[in-house]
């Protein structure tokens, strides 16, 4: 399959997004590739984490390629086949009732890591090498994003992006919400 510039830069930051997710959460990454007839990422999913936390984290390093892409492109086109690979996961240890808000949860904590600064330059890094290379190994991957996984404090995204001084304290804003008059 040949992509279109719009489509290659698309990928690219998809499969970063899913790139940088793994790495951030200790997920083995063996390649990355934006050519060929899928685009995907490759990952070894037998790995051992100290907190069981294995499932979550396969789940939302599924999801980070569509939330990636959304981020960097306005919109994602991607997301169906990694919602299945999700819900996939998810079967596995949730009653089917549970697996859709268990999705949406995954979901946010997607949105919220790619969000991350830490995130953020490593994404942009992958995506521009896939650009560049269109398929990279997990020894390229390691060199770009780091050996260690992000640590929790890197993780962590401000809600409010605005300068400070811009910002309205919660209360204010819930009682303008609610028609009460708020104080300058």
């Amino acid at each position: 399959m040949m992509l279109d510039r719009d489509e290659r830069r698309r990928w690219a930051f998809h499969e970063a997004g899913h790139a940088a997710a793994a790495v951030a959460w200790g997920i083995p990454v063996r390649s990355v590739t934006i050519e060929g007839p899928r685009p995907q990422t490759v990952v070894g999913t037998s790995f051992v984490t100290k907190d069981n936390t294995r499932l979550e984290r396969l789940c939302a390093m599924a999801l980070s390629g569509a939330a990636a892409e959304e981020f960097y492109c306005g919109s994602c086109r991607g997301a169906r086949v990694d919602d299945e690979i999700a819900r996939e996961y998810l079967a596995q240890a949730f009653e089917p009732s549970r697996v859709e808000a268990e999705l949406a949860s995954l979901r946010t904590w997607a949105r919220w890591m790619v969000l991350t600064p830490w995130a953020q330059k490593r994404v942009r890094l992958v995506a521009v090498a896939l650009r560049m290379h269109g398929t990279l190994d997990g020894a390229v991957i390691t060199a770009l994003c780091g050996t260690r996984r992000a640590r929790p404090a890197e993780l962590v995204v401000d809600p409010d992006p605005r300068p400070e001084g811009e910002r309205h304290d919660a209360a204010k804003l819930q009682s303008a919400r609610a028609g009460d008059q708020v104080a300058p």
